[in-house]
């Protein structure tokens, strides 16, 4: 399959064509020539080509894309560059498929002699944050580099701390993902020898702590 894929680039690449339409292109290739490919096709988007790119991966898009559009149900959703549409998803679908595991839907509430707004995911929890004065509901984004997680209370100035039980931990790119429940769903990365030495595993409990700041609030 992969073959096939660079045979049908290079085929259609001998034509010298103004405009590329590709369909997945880099499905069925293993990662090593992934990484290739995408170097070849910046490549010759550099040199004048325009390339229409469709694909699943969130990964292939932010490396190769300088604008994107996303279709959900057959609608374009939402288009912008690629920090637009990904840094700011304007539904929990798009925010789905960029990766993002901390999106919620939020009722938004003014902090009395305070700049910080009041996001409620729910009745009894909220996330404190940072945003403009007239946003009243949208969506908070917590990015998981910005979740700070500690077995004892950590000393810090974070505004929003959760101290809650272990749902679910996996092995990830970068060590172990796990979730924490307390109220809300918190999906936050550590390293495996965080994990080991803690002796870290469903049911344990578990403080997630993030500032204000790190919280992206969307109209």
């Amino acid at each position: 399959g992969g073959e096939q894929q660079r045979v049908a680039l290079a085929r259609t690449l001998a034509l010298k064509p103004s405009v590329l339409l590709l369909d997945e292109p880099l499905s069925a290739m293993d990662v090593s020539l992934q990484y290739e490919l995408r170097s070849l096709l910046r490549m010759i988007n550099k040199s004048g080509v325009t390339i229409i790119h469709v694909t699943h991966s969130f990964e292939e898009a932010l490396a190769m894309a300088q604008r994107v559009s996303i279709i959900e149900n057959g609608i374009i959703v939402h288009t912008g560059t690629v920090r637009e549409v990904f840094e700011r998803p304007r539904s929990s679908f798009i925010a789905n498929l960029s990766g993002h595991r901390n999106f919620f839907r939020v009722k938004v509430f003014h902090e009395q002699h305070s700049d910080l707004l009041r996001a409620e995911v729910s009745p009894g929890t909220s996330i404190y944050c940072y945003g403009e004065p007239s946003i009243t509901e949208g969506f908070a984004l917590i990015n998981h580099e910005n979740i700070v997680l500690s077995v004892d209370k950590p000393d810090l100035s974070t505004r929003n701390n959760f101290h809650g039980t272990i749902t679910d931990i996996h092995p990830c790119r970068h060590g172990y993902e796990l979730t924490v429940e307390d109220g809300i769903q918190l999906h936050a990365q550590l390293t495996a020898e965080s994990v080991l030495k803690f002796h870290l595993e469903q049911g344990s409990k578990i403080w997630a702590c993030f500032k204000a700041s790190s919280v992206t609030l969307i109209d």
